[in-house]
């Protein structure tokens, strides 16, 4: 079977059960990029790893979503924590900056620093 860099079509790869021990989320996208060779655009960061992860940070939306049973069902929308938005503000600025290179209009919008629009950037991403 081949795989997605072998047909030159785009993958999405879900890492899940950051909550469980050894869990390294950096870790595991860095595995990706070694193995397959291609970029990777990282949409959302975990809060937390192990028994101190708590929810994710959208990147488009810079929200945080905090899981607040163990199935993941009741998420609770808010803000992100003042100890996160470094992190987040980082991959953000990754997140941006990878999809402008995607899109000759976005990555216009990009180097002039005017930020990017939300709903191209998520086309690009498809």
């Amino acid at each position: 079977m081949a795989s997605g860099r072998y047909l030159s079509c785009t993958s999405y790869r879900f890492i899940n059960k950051m909550d469980v021990v050894g869990a390294d989320f950096f870790h595991s996208v860095q595995t990706i990029v070694d193995r397959l060779g291609k970029n990777c655009i990282i949409t959302q960061v975990p809060m937390g790893r192990e028994d101190t992860f708590v929810g994710v940070i959208d990147l488009f939306e810079m929200r945080a979503y905090f899981y607040k049973d163990d199935k993941g069902e009741v998420i609770e929308i808010t803000d992100v924590p003042d100890e996160f938005k470094d992190l987040a503000e980082e991959y953000r600025e990754k997140l941006v900056e990878s999809i402008s290179e995607l899109d000759d209009d976005l990555m216009e919008k990009y180097l002039e620093g005017r930020g990017s629009d939300r709903r191209r950037a998520e086309e690009g991403t498809s």
